[in-house]
């Protein structure tokens, strides 16, 4: 019964961290072609980028410990993580191309030689957590204070130099996986806080972080992310363990993958068809979007799976 209760707040925490995603692709949509940055807008940007991203982390984090003792772990991760990140990154950048008189942010040929090195769209979330297993994997034979120092001095890289590579956004969200691998040591203290308490150290941080991020205060903002997003995501744990079986959340939690690479896909044309019908109103647009972003992602999976190639699109 334990196990059962923990492999639901995990799959509602994931499914509240992709809904958020699919979200706030929904609103940046409405924000460059309508214009939009009224509260909700702003509300479900720090929402995300604060709390869902790293909440995301996290949970990767939670089987990193695992992931350490399999075999050919690192060939296991490239065909989860990398195949899909490299066929969903061309699939896309080919579509963008062609489409290239509707979307907001064009592309063109070259992205396929850059994607290699430097992740483009929503699909940067593959590339970072494939490096975050490999780093992860890395540090192990160091001591854990040693280990902490090379994080900080790499977060501090990340700040000196941020035009180096991925180091700009690296560690603020690495240091919520690497949370995620200590779980079980902070579980029984998440368990015994109250929702109150948790409430009260999450949203000064939230606060102060939507500040910062709405105000471009940019080194503020990377340090701000770990703290507000790992007390945020501590709150949502102990919210989640405490709610009834929702079984329709964990089908999404539980599907992450295929709503996160797809979810764009179908929101942007349905943007894109809505304004054409003069429909601008946000709260429509939002709803349908959103709904567009969770429901076709899995009918394409569903697809996947009879053809049995969900595995190669989607990872395992």
């Amino acid at each position: 019964m334990m196990i059962k209760k923990r492999i639901d707040w995990i799959d509602y925490l994931k499914a509240f961290s992709v809904i958020s995603v699919v979200a706030f692709h929904v609103m940046d949509g409405m924000h460059y072609e309508a214009h939009y940055s009224g509260f909700i807008y702003v509300l479900i940007t720090t929402l995300t980028k604060g709390v869902a991203l790293s909440a995301f982390f996290l949970a990767s984090g939670l089987f990193a410990n695992s992931w350490l003792k399999k075999e050919k772990k690192f060939l296991l991760k490239v065909k989860a993580l990398l195949v899909p990140y490299f066929i969903w990154s061309i699939v896309y950048g080919l579509l963008n191309i062609l489409g290239s008189s509707y979307v907001n942010h064009r592309a063109d040929f070259s992205f396929i030689y850059t994607i290699l090195v430097s992740p483009k769209w929503h699909f940067w979330f593959l590339y970072y957590l494939f490096w975050y297993f490999v780093f992860f994997a890395a540090i192990q034979k160091l001591r854990q204070r040693t280990q902490m120092l090379v994080i900080g001095s790499g977060f501090i890289l990340g700040l000196v130099f941020p035009n180096f590579w991925i180091l700009n956004n690296f560690f603020p969200y690495f240091i919520a996986f690497y949370v995620g691998t200590y779980f079980k040591e902070i579980k029984d203290q998440i368990q015994r806080d109250s929702l109150l308490r948790l409430a009260l150290m999450a949203l000064p941080l939230y606060a102060v972080y939507s500040y910062c991020l709405e105000m471009n205060y940019e080194l503020a903002t990377s340090l701000l992310i770990p703290l507000a997003g790992i007390t945020s995501a501590f709150f949502f744990i102990k919210l989640f363990m405490q709610v009834p079986h929702m079984g329709w959340l964990q089908y999404l939690g539980q599907r992450t993958m295929p709503i996160y690479l797809l979810h764009v896909f179908f929101t942007a044309p349905t943007r894109i068809v809505l304004l054409k019908l003069n429909i601008q109103n946000v709260g429509i647009n939002v709803l349908v979007g959103i709904l567009a972003g969770l429901v076709m992602p899995l009918l394409v999976y569903m697809v996947a799976q009879k053809l049995k190639i969900n595995k190669i699109l989607f990872g395992s």
